[in-house]
C-alpha cells in the first residue's frame, strides 16, 4: 500500500473514530444536529456506531495484506454509504453547504480512499 492511501486512511479513521464517539456520547452540538436533521436517537447512535466500526475495519485494513486490506476496502465502501446518507438528510433538511461539508470531505477522502487501493 502506498504512502497516500496510508496517509488517507489514517485521516479517514481519525475523523470517522472522533465524529462517531460523538454521536454515541450525545455530544450536545451532536444532538442539536441530530434534532434538526429529524433523525431519531437510536438512528443516529447506531450511526455513530458503525463510523466507530468503520474506522476500525481502515486501520485494520492499514496493517496487512489480500483479506486483511480487502476488510479495510469493504470499510470504507460501508463509510461512503454512510456519508451519502448523511449528505441526504442535510439537504431533506435545507442546510446550507457549510453544515454539508464535514460530510462531503468525508465521503470524497472515503471514495479517494477506495480508488488508491484499488490502483495499487
Amino acid at each position: 500500500m502506498n504512502v497516500v492511501a496510508w496517509i488517507v486512511g489514517l485521516l479517514l479513521a481519525g475523523g470517522f473514530i472522533m465524529a462517531g464517539a460523538a454521536k454515541v456520547r450525545g455530544v450536545e452540538q451532536m444532538v442539536a444536529s441530530r434534532d434538526r436533521l429529524g433523525i431519531s436517537p437510536n438512528l443516529f447512535t447506531a450511526v455513530g456506531g458503525l463510523e466507530i466500526l468503520g474506522a476500525i475495519g481502515l486501520i485494520i485494513g492499514l496493517t496487512g495484506d489480500g483479506n486483511v486490506e480487502l476488510l479495510g476496502t469493504l470499510a470504507a465502501i460501508g463509510l461512503i454509504i454512510v456519508t451519502a446518507g448523511a449528505i441526504v438528510y442535510h439537504r431533506r433538511a435545507a442546510d446550507p453547504p457549510q453544515e454539508m461539508m464535514p460530510a462531503a470531505v468525508m465521503l470524497v477522502l472515503s471514495i479517494l480512499y477506495v480508488v488508491l487501493l484499488a490502483i495499487r
